[in-house]
């Protein structure tokens, strides 16, 4: 079995080798020069972080500075962000900030610096789940990442006002048109309203009653009440006298004997009958008395049966004259009853025509409303939209919190690290090239064991 150290036997004899030797030095020199050129030409960069912190505005809400409605749309800010932050014209007016000529940049070069931008969470966390994230940015020293940090920061800053100004700019004139068709759409539906309205004419109250939901009464509505209320009250003052009538004519057909004697309720209706009924009663007294006094044909007889005579005669003259006042306010009575009747016939269709387009009419003035409210909303978005275009240019959304902080190691390998990735990166390669030319390596029992012809030779 082979002993461990026998694979350092052909080593040992490549390096006996002079050319083998020279070649692994050669190797490694090279690659030692090569490694220390590429780090003088392409050092280690150094990293600067810049803490932000963005307002909502960003995406056109107002007046909730740092506050989001949720994580997506703080996500979807601080995205925005990282994008302009790589923006071709950010960068070169970043590097023009800082004394550079960014104008002068190749395509290859903003993809450098593209690469060498980042945004990330503070602390570990997750980005865009928190209020604060770090713009970070690499440099060939750390004053430059510094600069640069601060540069680039203002240059955001910046285009995110540009960014912020046209969006509100383009807000304002969709917000214009819209309000230009929200306004013609609401005179066009009030030109409706008000040609509906004008075929009411007077009644146009009646109408507007009849879709308010407070429950308010219109004049119209109010006038047929009144008028039902007086067809009522004539109606019983016309039953009133009527029944007085019939008991005149049921009083007018009894015998002179019963006048009055059998309708009290007729004498309670009418005083002067009462105040006659009374006197013939007294008449009669006088006429009895006398004829119980004198024999007939004395004067004083005569005198008081004439007394009852002309007792009925004025009762008779009072209930004619009784009967036909109240026949004439009968007729009176019956007049007025077809007035009033006529009057609430006029109003009920009056209120019926009116509710015949009491639908239409509602479903009009709801759109209108509708489309009011709507207009008002849009004007109000409109001042405020206008508002916040006005002061735009003059705000920054964007907060720094504090300095940029620097790296405290260089990003990469230092120069000695290359240095010494080189040596042995070329003793590998000298190695191989040495392997490779020199043919397989040979075998490490004839190595150690000579040839027993060529011993026996030697001692003699």
């Amino acid at each position: 079995m082979d002993r461990p150290a026998d694979f350092l036997i052909p080593l040992a004899t490549w390096f006996a080798d002079r050319t083998a030797r020279r070649t692994i030095i050669i190797s490694m020199i090279t690659c030692a020069v090569l490694a220390l050129g590429y780090s003088l030409a392409f050092p280690g960069s150094w990293t600067a972080s810049q803490s932000l912190v963005v307002r909502d505005d960003l995406l056109g809400e107002s007046f909730k500075p740092g506050k989001f409605n949720s994580l997506e749309s703080m996500k979807s800010a601080q995205e925005t962000i990282f994008h302009i932050a790589r923006t071709p014209e950010v960068i070169r007016a970043a590097l023009t900030g800082i004394g550079d000529e960014g104008d002068a940049l190749s395509v290859g070069d903003i993809e450098s610096y593209q690469d060498s931008i980042s945004i990330i969470a503070p602390n570990g966390a997750e980005f865009g789940k928190t209020e604060v994230f770090v713009l970070k940015v690499r440099g060939k020293t750390q004053q430059r990442a510094a600069q640069f940090a601060t540069s680039l920061a203002t240059e955001i800053e910046n285009r995110l006002r540009i960014v912020r100004t046209s969006m509100l700019e383009s807000m304002q004139s969709e917000l214009n048109l819209s309000l230009v068709q929200a306004d013609k759409h609401y005179r066009t539906l009030a030109d409706e309203v008000r040609e509906l309205e004008s075929t009411v004419g007077s009644d146009l109250a009646a109408l507007r009653s009849l879709i308010d939901t407070s429950g308010s009464g219109s004049g119209l509505q109010a006038s047929l009440e009144q008028i039902r209320t007086e067809i009522r009250a004539a109606e019983n003052d016309r039953d009133r006298v009527g029944k007085q009538l019939e008991l005149v004519r049921l009083v007018k057909n009894q015998t002179q004997d019963n006048y009055l004697t059998t309708s009290t309720e007729l004498l309670e209706l009418q005083p002067v009958l009462s105040r006659l009924s009374d006197g013939l009663v007294d008449a009669r007294l006088a006429l009895s008395k006398a004829l119980g006094m004198y024999d007939s044909g004395h004067p004083s007889i005569e005198i008081a049966r004439t007394a009852v005579e002309q007792t009925i005669l004025q009762i008779r003259d009072e209930l004619e004259s009784t009967e036909s006042g109240l026949q004439s306010q009968l007729e009176m009575y019956d007049v007025k009853l077809a007035r009033l009747t006529e009057e609430e016939q006029r109003y009920v269709s009056r209120l019926m025509d009116v509710g015949k387009i009491r639908v239409e009419y509602q479903v009009l003035n709801d759109e209108l409303a509708k489309r009011g409210d709507a207009l008002s909303r849009l004007r109000t978005s409109s001042a405020e939209i206008q508002a916040m275009a006005e002061t735009s240019g003059e705000v920054s959304l964007i907060t720094r919190i504090g300095q940029p902080q620097l790296g405290t190691k260089r990003s990469g390998l230092s120069g000695k690290a290359m240095i010494v990735a080189g040596l042995i990166g070329g003793f590998m390669m000298g190695l191989g090239w040495v392997v490779l030319t020199g043919g397989p390596a040979p075998d490490s029992n004839e190595t150690s064991q000579p040839d027993p012809a060529q011993a026996a030779a030697s001692r003699d």
